[in-house]
């Protein structure tokens, strides 16, 4: 069974103390947005999920979650069907190479993203909205029952942004778990699953509609 438990986590970030008083208890697929206004710590809570850094109170998932971190560097100058079958990694046991089956998954997962035109590109020739749908679609190919989302729409068109969206929806279909740090309210509205405002972090987890949503938008302009 897949499933995540988090309560009254706390993370000290060198003297700045960040506590999340909240219960989330999921133990079935869904979607959960994490909103917020900047510096609230949606990036800091998704990275304690990630095991990035330490923290107090019970945080348990019941496996290792794929993590799209919010910003992505490449010192090497690989082409993109490198960098996709590197996500393929965990699946491998040293020494074994990238095989059919892992260009299988690469291509299935690519043509959900519409990126296989970009195979043999170089990554560092891409524009950013281009960038991030190859970051993304490298978190899918790791298959992950557990996947940590931080800003995937950062850098991307409309047309694009809701192409995630449905992704993420998508993912929750086949079974998974979706965390997603999002300033992207407006594509919220066509979300089932879960929202959690970190700008009004005593209400804790909410069921995300259409007026959850609004009530959001209102807090966050109010800049509270």
């Amino acid at each position: 069974m897949t499933y995540v438990k988090l309560q009254n986590i706390e993370i000290d970030l060198g003297g700045n103390k960040i506590h999340y008083p909240f219960h989330i208890h999921f133990n079935e697929p869904c979607f959960c947005a994490i909103v917020g206004n900047n510096g609230v710590g949606k990036t800091t809570l998704l990275k304690a999920m990630a095991g990035m850094v330490p923290y107090t109170g019970v945080l348990i998932l019941s496996s290792i979650p794929a993590y799209l971190q919010q910003q992505q560097f490449v010192h090497f100058d690989f082409t993109v069907l490198e960098l996709l079958l590197m996500g393929r990694y965990s699946k491998k046991k040293f020494p074994q190479y990238y095989d059919a089956n892992d260009l299988r998954h690469v291509k299935t997962n690519a043509q959900l993203t519409q990126i296989e035109h970009l195979f043999h590109k170089k990554i560092n020739s891409l524009s950013g909205g281009e960038q991030q749908l190859v970051w993304i679609t490298q978190v899918l190919i790791q298959e992950a029952e557990i996947i940590l989302l931080d800003e995937p729409t950062h850098s991307l068109d409309l047309y694009n942004r809701k192409k995630v969206f449905e992704i993420m929806q998508h993912l929750v279909s086949a079974g998974k778990i979706v965390f997603c740090a999002t300033h992207d309210i407006i594509n919220l509205h066509e979300m089932k699953g879960y929202i959690l405002n970190l700008s009004s972090v005593h209400e804790g987890v909410r069921t995300l509609n259409a007026e959850e949503v609004l009530k959001c938008k209102k807090i966050l302009e109010s800049g509270s």
